[in-house]
């Protein structure tokens, strides 16, 4: 008995070791060696916390089938060591929810995430930013599979609990926000989304600044949605001024810049502000000439749309000089017979070339 006691001691021993290098790898970054690490612990020892990490970072490595095979184990030490309804049951509720998620079932994990709401609602929960979370996740649900009406009051609660708990000005009450916007415009309440998404996107530039990403995907997200509705020039602006941000976000040979820019020169080409458009398509080829390079596809591609910007702006011969460097460089990186090649070609013959 005393030697079962003793190996049971080094067992949960080992277990702990395990669990502290997978927390210890999570500092460093070193994903996939937390994720292993943590399995060690929940196969040692399959207790709710080992069981908990295990699933969440075997998701976060991308190896699902094992983090789906944790589903079962976590749920049934969650209910047996807190019990039903339990906070820690809520939290694996919502955890196998996502798993489920990822995974692309989106009736396993809404079915969880209402039992994970039901926990949070009930009481023994905590109305906090986890339940938060669990409800947009809901509203994403329900929004993907056609349900916009009931997806709408979990978006609207999201927003209420984020901005209690977390105050007004967080970055996750303006993911909630953009969130509620983007469904509110797609139902047709264009004048309800409006309001959203400017609040969604001021309250990013006070929370983040105005040098980065998530500041300028909030400006083009909002730029986005005035060009659909109608109103192209407050759209142009929040183009440019997204442009702005990202310069500052992004500095030159950052190879995020020119993806961006070409980006932002296409919406500026379709609000039909080809000044612009042009100008930063230039500003993409300067920085593609040096990585990866002129002989590259993506520096092709880019001067056939710079070409597209010239003939809509009526400058025909500009723009044929644009399509016949964008055929040679196409024609050296992919063959003569590609499809981007034939493409180039059809733009050369409706500019008369």
């Amino acid at each position: 008995a005393e030697a079962r006691v003793a190996a049971e001691a080094e067992v949960s021993r080992a277990a702990r070791l395990a669990f502290a290098a997978g927390e210890m790898a999570l500092l460093r970054g070193a994903q996939l060696e937390a994720a292993r690490a943590f399995v060690r612990a929940a196969t040692l020892e399959p207790s709710y916390p080992h069981l908990l990490e295990a699933e969440r970072q075997a998701r976060a490595a991308g190896d699902l089938q094992a983090a789906l095979n944790y589903a079962v184990p976590l749920l049934t030490a969650a209910v047996t060591t807190f019990g039903q309804g339990s906070g820690p049951h809520g939290v694996a509720l919502a955890a196998v929810a996502q798993t489920q998620l990822v995974a692309g079932k989106a009736k396993e994990a809404e079915a969880l995430l209402r039992e994970a709401i039901a926990v949070s609602r009930g009481p023994n929960g905590t109305r906090d930013a986890d339940y938060a979370q669990r409800l947009n996740n809901l509203g994403a649900i329900l929004r993907a599979t056609g349900r916009a009406a009931e997806a709408e009051p979990f978006y609207r609660e999201a927003v209420e609990v984020d901005a209690q708990v977390l105050g007004e000005r967080s970055a996750e009450v303006a993911a909630r926000l953009g969130n509620l916007a983007e469904l509110l415009a797609a139902t047709g309440r264009a004048a309800e989304a409006a309001p959203l998404y400017a609040r969604a996107a001021a309250i990013t530039q006070a929370v983040l600044g105005d040098a980065h990403p998530d500041t300028a995907a909030r400006l083009v997200a909002s730029g986005a949605f005035l060009q659909t509705a109608g109103q192209t020039e407050p759209a142009a602006e929040a183009f440019l001024a997204a442009a702005t941000v990202l310069r500052g976000a992004y500095p030159a040979g950052h190879p995020e810049r020119a993806v961006q820019f070409a980006g932002l020169a296409e919406r500026l080409r379709g609000v039909g502000r080809f000044g612009e458009a042009e100008a930063m398509y230039r500003e993409v080829l300067d920085e593609l000439a040096v990585n990866p390079g002129k002989a590259s596809s993506d520096y092709g591609r880019v001067l056939n749309n710079l070409g597209q910007v010239l003939a809509a702006a009526g400058r025909t011969p500009d723009a044929l000089v644009a399509y016949r460097e964008a055929e040679a460089v196409l024609t050296g990186a992919l063959g003569s017979e590609s499809a981007e090649v034939a493409t180039v070609r059809g733009n050369i013959a409706a500019a008369g070339g």
